[in-house]
């Protein structure tokens, strides 16, 4: 039905032939149109008949994630689907041309990971190995190197009557272990540290180990207790030692038979890095004429395999056939009947199911996407309810735009969101920093264009006024702003305004008013939605005692109040003369506190003579105090009589409507259901005033911006220009440029996002929206992908 209804459901049995079920299910997952009920939800999910067959499955993804970390680290390349489906159509092809069954090729697959993950396991558990040993012959290399250097300068280090201790200690660890050897020793010993360095580097946390070789001699022997002592301490903080020959003799020996291993354990650790990374890229060269790397084949079939499977225990097995149930829009009755090679698909007789909602399904584009988005995270719209975002498409920017209103400002955000739209599949391949604002490009793009829409309606560009068709006021006296011409600026404020004395006085009362009749607008746009819903879903009494109601209640006061505004405005009221227009304020709090009637002032009524308008006022605030008893009383009396006559066995036109508005209840005493009515009516009515006064957060963010706007030009740009100096100028210009991204474009948009947000998801929304539908979730080879795609970023 498009984007205001959801698309219309079908409740449909569906039977298939177990030996065809893998096909007629691949099929199906192709064309993403078909949700399937459980029925086994009594059952438990490792019960079911192919809870072990979607275990390996499981299994396969954890080799699959397992090797393509290992892929990551050693910097293998992997060539990643363009197009999912057309891969998937690749594997089907080969499989139906050598006649192998997908079970058959799952479980080829599920050895070739096994092999694969026992192989680089092993290769893995060798190379680690090698990194440790190689990591202890560099640091002994050290430690003899320092050793080395000892005896160049003493002859022989500590001579024969001293026991030595040598290895290497993490910087942070030095005094805690001076102070652990002082006292073992009681400070006869001798303690010399020396920096490394060339500190290693963690290549996995980037993290850069700062380090230092340590000696320690101290009188005693080699095995004695203080010996021993200090083993324990170096075990402990996690000290590697290292044994010293005595003599410069041997210690050179030993330099080069530790550079040998060096570079024996250099060459085997290479050829081992070498044989996992051949073991890797077989796993990143695609198969044959495939499109992307093996191990994406794989893992795209076995995500594949899952989901079947995952989607037969939903299914009842009687026999050789598996009977089920599924939703389906019927505009795609003929796509599934078609793929439905073997088994039928019939549509179950007598309506939806009594304990199950049907879902809710919108065929969305890039354009509608993000603002169905913003509606859904609200809430699911009910079946057949009516969409939010059908209006909120053209709302949501443009309240948006009412509060951002800038030409410059709107025209970089409009810049900005075309270029998304021109390189959208650039940036999403290359995965830059602007990659997450793609999916939003047009809602991006008609803020820009609302903003800079609102941004001429303000005659304002980064806090300049334009001048395109000549002001019609007399600048030359400032305080008094006589006209020039009998006509007003075509388009947009005229630019005296931004000059003149009471410019912020005249911004404000525009800005206000503004804001409530836009709010006001939108509300009963609002009720018109409930209205439209109660005709479609054929509800008499929501029509006639909620939405007829609330439509005087809103438009009996508020709607008055904005015609109230328009014939102000377009009255020319002489103020030189003593014309003084009335306070539209203190209008409307006289229509309940003296029940209509005007100020004995002077002020000029708005329209015809006094007593006709306050005869007009009493009318309107008597109807509309009517209305609120007709919203509360009404309906749960109705509600409670057809439930009387429900339970009674008697079948009453509209009874329905009741099991409707109760969701499926079991008690509905009348205390109830008056209750919650009573909740219901007063939310509205006190809604009704606090709603229209939280619109007035559109006058306060757009005066916010706009002031804001003049200040950085003011300060930042105009009074460095004024200095004369070059370099000060450049610097103004940097500060302006960079405190307008930041403050206005970021910060500022990112505000007048979340409370347009506001306005429509509480505001707007909850005149007639319910939000308690259930999304639908067919079953689709796209969406599992999506899924794990996102889990697995």
């Amino acid at each position: 039905m498009g984007f205001l209804r959801s698309e219309e459901m079908g409740y449909y049995s569906i039977v298939i032939p177990n030996d065809q079920a893998w096909e007629v299910l691949n099929q199906l997952g192709k064309l993403s149109a078909v949700q399937f009920v459980d029925q086994n939800s009594d059952q438990a999910v490792f019960n079911r008949r192919y809870a072990s067959y979607i275990r390996r499955c499981e299994e396969a993804e954890r080799r699959l994630r397992f090797l393509a970390q290992e892929q990551e680290r050693f910097k293998v390349q992997v060539m990643f689907p363009k197009d999912s489906n057309l891969v998937l159509d690749m594997i089907d092809g080969d499989l139906r041309i050598n006649k192998i069954p997908a079970q058959t090729h799952f479980e080829t697959l599920e050895n070739d990971l096994q092999n694969y993950e026992d192989s680089m396991i092993l290769q893995l558990k060798n190379f680690e190995q090698l990194t440790t040993g190689m990591e202890f012959l560099k640091e002994k290399k050290v430690v003899l190197s320092k050793a080395r250097e000892a005896f160049n300068i003493e002859g022989q280090l500590g001579g024969s009557l001293f026991s030595r201790i040598a290895g290497i200690i993490e910087n942070e660890d030095i005094n805690r272990f001076k102070r652990m050897v002082f006292r073992i020793t009681r400070g006869n010993a001798l303690s010399v540290f020396s920096d490394i360095k060339d500190n290693e580097e963690d290549a996995k946390k980037k993290i850069v180990h700062q380090k230092s070789v340590f000696f320690i001699m101290y009188q005693g022997d080699q095995s004695g207790n203080i010996s021993t002592r200090l083993g324990r301490i170096c075990d402990t903080i996690g000290i590697r030692r290292y044994a010293l020959p005595n003599d410069a003799g041997s210690l050179d020996e030993e330099w080069k038979h530790n550079e040998d291993e060096i570079v024996a354990n250099a060459d085997i650790l290479e050829k081992t890095k070498q044989a996992i990374i051949n073991l890797l890229r077989k796993l990143a060269t695609p198969k044959g004429e495939s499109p992307c790397s093996l191990i994406e084949e794989i893992r795209l079939f076995v995500l594949k395999e899952k989901s079947i499977y995952h989607s037969l225990n939903m299914f009842s097995l009687k026999g050789n056939m598996f009977y089920g149930s599924c939703w389906c829009p019927k505009s795609d009755e003929q796509r599934i009947l078609h793929a439905l090679s073997a088994g039928f698909l019939k549509e179950i007789e007598g309506g939806f199911p009594h304990n199950q909602k049907p879902p809710t399904y919108f065929r969305l584009n890039d354009f509608t996407q993000p603002f169905q988005n913003i509606v859904d995270t609200y809430g699911i719209p009910a079946y057949q309810e009516a969409n939010p975002a059908f209006f909120s498409a053209v709302t949501f920017p443009f309240l948006f735009g009412i509060m951002f209103g800038d030409v410059g400002h709107g025209l970089v955000l409009t810049i900005f969101a075309t270029y998304l739209c021109w390189a959208e599949k650039s940036i999403v391949q290359s995965g830059g920093l602007f990659k997450p604002a793609v999916p939003v490009r047009y809602l991006l793009l008609m803020m820009g264009l609302c903003a800079t829409y609102c941004g001429f309606i303000y005659n304002d560009f980064l806090g300049i006024p334009f001048n395109f068709f000549g002001s019609r006021w007399d600048d030359k006296d400032i305080y008094y702003d006589q006209y020039i011409q009998s006509s007003t600026y075509p388009f947009g404020f005229d630019p005296v305004w931004y000059r003149s004395k009471n410019e912020l006085i005249f911004f404000n009362s525009f800005k206000m008013k503004l804001s409530v009749v836009f709010g006001v607008i939108q509300m009963i746009c609002g009720n018109f939605f409930k209205g439209a819903n109660a005709i479609h879903f054929k509800s008499k009494i929501n029509f006639f005692f909620e939405f007829i109601p609330q439509l005087v209640f809103m438009c009996g006061i508020f709607g008055y109040m904005i015609i109230m505004v328009f014939i102000k405005w377009c009255t020319s009221w002489n103020y030189n003369f003593g014309d003084t227009a009335p306070n539209l304020i203190t209008v409307l709090m006289n229509m309940f506190l003296k029940l209509g009637k005007l100020d004995d002032s002077k002020d000029r009524t708005l329209w015809g003579d006094k007593e006709g308008q306050e005869q007009l006022q009493l009318i309107l605030l008597l109807v509309s105090v009517l209305c609120v008893p007709i919203m509360l009383f009404p309906k749960p009396i109705i509600l409670n009589h057809m439930y009387k006559k429900q339970q009674h066995g008697g079948k009453e036109a509209g009874y329905e409507e009741f099991d409707e508005e109760n969701h499926g209840e079991k008690d509905h005493s009348f205390g109830e259901l008056f209750i919650h009515q009573m909740i219901e009516t007063i939310e509205y009515v006190l809604g009704a005033v606090s709603n229209t006064a939280s619109y007035l957060r559109l006058w306060a963010l757009s005066l916010a911006h706009a002031q804001l706007s003049s200040v950085f030009f003011e300060k930042a740009l105009v009074s460095t220009i004024e200095m004369g100096n070059p370099v000060a100028v450049v610097i103004g210009f940097f500060l302006f440029a960079n405190i307008s991204v930041g403050v206005l474009m970021c910060m500022d948009s990112l505000e007048c996002f979340l409370h347009a947000l506001r306005l429509h998801w509480v505001e707007f929304m909850n005149k007639f929206y319910k939000g308690d539908g259930i999304k639908f979730q067919p079953f689709s080879f796209d969406l599992v992908i999506k899924v794990y795609e996102s889990k697995k970023q």
